[in-house]
């Protein structure tokens, strides 16, 4: 088939040819955002899953939607090494340096730009320009506390926001890596935000370990978050979301293809996109046929274990090595911690907690239950015991 008209393109956020099977989060996303800049209380979202079920490039598909339902969308991706405060204030300035100061009628956009001065320096926040060409209103965002100051930021520019038609659409991918304190004012500005029903909508996603994050920071957390877990497809959503790329392009896959595909990929997004992509170059007539898709198979495989998976171990030690062997082979995921400890031949769990610690810190794995750990990728396990076991 044409290579240059392959339609699969795998990789970390890419939007699939055909999203399927999340219609209805997709749906629950439009009416919070209608609500939001409507000014009326909604519950905001939680998406999580492991890697490789599409949470990325899901978040980027509702920003589009969030635009189109009236918001100004601000999407950003968390990550340990950087302070997730500093990329929200630079984006609400950008906002709001954006709008019309013709039409700030009743000073709320020097309010919020106010705001956004004020918090930068209440959270000791550097290495921006933050400067507004007025004198800034006190009294606003400058507290010196976190909470109520995020708060007051997001506030004021979701008024000013309002006052120009739109609403404030936050999107924030990879959620579990937000520090604990800023996490915590992140859950109280948003409840205060449903109780004063301002014109702002949430939207998270991360690994399933948010959700215990979520209630340490605050114990009413889960009663204002809709949570929807992304896993794998169903059989019928993952032939369509092969099928109808083949289709638009003008080309054909058969069932027979299709049922090897679901099978080696088990559903999951990524995979399935790396199998397309795979079976494209592979055939060379259509309709691709079940041998195109076995050797596809081979070929993705390959890809896998030579990036997704690899970066993921290259930096292991051995015993660490030695701990996602034993995982691995358990017979059934999650596992518990102590099971892996006795077949590791330890006494205890706590003779493993340091390695435990830094794989869940590495990304490795994860803690769905206190005392139970999983693959933070699917399918990596089998790909442990390709290349791990016996090593």
């Amino acid at each position: 088939m044409n290579q240059e008209f392959n339609p699969f393109m795998p990789g970390a956020g890419n939007k699939p040819p055909a999203l399927v099977g999340r219609e209805d989060i997709i749906e629950s996303a439009r009416m919070l955002f209608v609500r939001a800049k409507a000014k009326r209380n909604s519950k905001h979202i939680i998406i999580s899953g492991l890697r490789g079920v599409g949470k990325t490039a899901l978040l980027n598909h509702l920003k589009a939607v969030a635009g189109s339902a009236g918001c100004h969308a601000i999407k950003l991706e968390a990550d340990p090494d950087r302070n997730i405060l500093a990329d929200i204030v630079r984006e609400l300035r950008s906002l709001l340096l954006g709008l019309d100061p013709s039409g700030d009628e009743k000073g709320l956009l020097r309010r919020a730009l106010s705001a956004v001065h004020n918090f930068s320096i209440s959270v000791g926040l550097k290495g921006m320009s933050l400067a507004v060409n007025f004198t800034p209103v006190h009294g606003i965002a400058d507290s010196g506390n976190m909470d109520s100051d995020l708060l007051d930021l997001f506030a004021s520019a979701g008024e000013a926001s309002d006052e120009y038609g739109r609403g404030i659409a936050l999107l924030i991918d990879e959620l579990q890596y937000v520090d604990d304190a800023t996490l915590k004012a992140l859950i109280y500005t948003l409840h205060h935000i449903q109780q004063e029903q301002l014109p702002v909508a949430f939207v998270g996603a991360g690994l399933r370990s948010i959700y215990g994050k979520l209630g340490k920071a605050k114990t009413y957390a889960e009663r204002m978050f809709e949570f929807h877990e992304l896993g794998p497809l169903t059989r019928d959503e993952a032939f369509a979301a092969i099928r109808i790329p083949f289709e638009q392009e003008g080309e054909a896959i058969d069932d027979a293809a299709l049922e090897v595909i679901y099978r080696q990929t088990q559903g999951y997004p990524y995979y399935l996109q790396e199998w397309g992509y795979h079976t494209w170059i592979v055939a060379d007539a259509s309709p691709a046929s079940s041998s195109d898709a076995l050797e596809a198979s081979k070929l993705a495989l390959l890809t896998l274990d030579s990036g997704f998976f690899k970066v993921r171990t290259e930096k292991l030690s051995r015993r660490e090595q030695e701990f996602l062997v034993a995982m691995a082979g358990m017979p059934s995921l999650p596992c518990r911690t102590s099971d892996i400890s006795t077949a590791l031949g330890k006494k205890s769990t706590s003779d493993i907690s340091q390695l435990r610690n830094r794989l869940i810190s590495s990304g490795v794995i994860y803690d769905p239950k206190y005392g139970e750990l999983e693959f933070t990728v699917p399918l990596f396990g089998q790909y442990v015991l390709r290349t791990m076991a016996g090593s």
